[in-house]
């Protein structure tokens, strides 16, 4: 697995959908929720941060409960 911080590029949203790929991890909610790769300054929510970005989910307060994320990678061989 790498590290991934999630902090280049700009603000990338996904409305009303129940899957979302940033930098190679896929989150996701069991019904349509909304997704951003916000920094502070973009969404107003509360971000535990030290700066750069966060991955947001559910920020308009859908009503949902089960949510995932998971990697993916190419195995070379």
């Amino acid at each position: 697995m790498t590290t991934t911080n999630f902090d280049s590029g700009s603000l990338v949203t996904n409305d009303g959908v129940t899957s979302a790929t940033y930098s190679g991890w896929t989150f996701g909610a069991s019904s349509a929720i909304d997704f951003a790769n916000a920094n502070s300054g973009e969404l107003t929510v509360l971000l535990n941060q030290s700066g750069g970005r966060s991955i947001i989910l559910n920020y308009n307060g859908a009503n949902v409960t089960d949510f995932y994320f998971n990697w993916s990678f190419t195995l070379f061989l």
